[in-house]
């Protein structure tokens, strides 16, 4: 379907888009924001919060403590009985029932934060929600200083180091840090998913973690609404779940959870920082375009899995004569009246020929040979 009348188009877009506006105004956020599509980097100076899960109430709570006190117990009885053991069992479960709770915004999340109305791939309203713009953020508590009469009240030690000594000390005490890291892996592990997480999730700088790592999330606005982009867009929302709805609040989870988990969010973090896309000023044998040829080799990535080509992605951008080559290598053969085609018409033939065949643009297709594997 071709759209002739753009104006009457963008006037149902919108139409659609502030009704359901009207609805997550209703919810309480600071602010909404109505775009025909969203773009991440648009937002990239705002933090982000995500829904919390509903407290415990009394009893739940005073349920919960009982049991996994009781649970504790039982999991120090190193030959447990079968009586023992279904007891624990079913506390297992009890436990993961009263942990499956819903996830909701609370009232000091929606007072600061904002929604984003936009159009999502299958036609619908998408709401991105949670986003706090730099101005909102609500300024760290202080400390209350000690008052004159206060018993807690000490005198600050009197700095005797001199700027260069200091900077000496501590550049000793960066490297040995350095060097009890290396002897921690779980530990090193921690800190690096800590800090991609800040970066990914929270929009954090280097000033937020003692690692100078810095990630970048890659921008996926060219590809709205493709298989893969609601393939991470659901992987974001699965982590958006788990994670604490503050960013203060993230190296104690971390720090609470077992290596898989660990290991899980931070190939997330890793591959929202994956930039592939070549743009009109790279050089197809550049550094980071090389690099990304071998991180698919290595992942043997199937663009077939991810990419149909249409007429609207493909076919409607190349020139006639190269359809027409495109639809010779498909079928084998084309028919002579085909050059007399119109070019939409001519497009959206070969999107129909090349339905269902795994037929891929040369540029998305593997490499001939492997230059790596995930053991090397």
């Amino acid at each position: 379907v071709f759209i002739d009348d753009v104006p009457l188009l963008e006037s149902l877009v919108a139409k659609k888009l502030e009704k359901a506006a009207s609805a997550v105004r209703m919810e309480g956020w600071k602010w909404v924001d109505i775009r025909p599509s969203f773009n991440r980097d648009e937002y990239a100076e705002c933090g982000r919060r995500f829904p919390e899960r509903v407290p415990l109430s009394a009893d739940e709570q005073s349920e919960m403590d009982r049991i996994l006190a009781e649970a504790e117990t039982l999991a120090a009885i190193e030959e447990p009985d079968g009586d023992q053991e279904a007891r624990l069992d079913a506390i297992n479960e009890r436990v993961d029932a009263l942990n499956d709770r819903d996830s909701v915004y609370t009232p000091e999340t929606l007072a600061i934060a904002g929604a984003v109305v936009t159009l999502g791939g299958d036609g619908k309203a998408a709401i991105h929600c949670g986003y706090v713009r730099p101005e909102d953020v609500p300024p760290k508590p202080r400390k209350r200083k000690a008052a004159p009469g206060d018993r807690t009240e000490t005198a600050a030690p009197r700095d005797i180091n001199s700027a260069t000594l200091t900077e000496s000390l501590t550049a000793h005490r960066s490297a040995a840090l350095s060097a009890t890291l290396l002897e921690h892996p779980t530990a090193a592990l921690t800190f690096i998913v800590h800090t991609r997480a800040l970066q990914i999730f929270y929009n954090g700088g280097n000033d937020e973690t003692a690692l100078q790592i810095t990630a970048k999330p890659a921008s996926f606005h060219r590809v709205e609404g493709s298989f893969a982009a609601a393939f991470i867009d659901k992987a974001r929302d699965h982590w958006c779940e788990r994670i604490p709805s503050e960013s203060f609040e993230l190296f104690g989870w971390c720090l609470r959870q077992d290596a898989d988990t660990l290991h899980d969010l931070l190939a997330f973090c890793v591959a929202m920082t994956v930039n592939a896309v070549k743009l009109k000023q790279d050089r197809a044998d550049g550094n980071r375009l090389v690099n990304a040829d071998e991180l698919a080799a290595t992942l043997k990535l199937d663009m077939a899995a991810w990419f149909t080509p249409t007429a609207g992605n493909y076919f409607g951008g190349i020139s006639k004569a190269a359809i027409i080559d495109t639809i010779r290598e498909i079928k084998g053969n084309v028919a002579p009246a085909w050059s007399d085609m119109k070019k939409v018409e001519l497009a959206a033939l070969a999107e129909r020929e090349a339905t269902g065949t795994g037929w891929l643009p040369p540029l998305l297709r593997a490499p001939a040979e492997t230059p790596m594997t995930v053991d090397d």
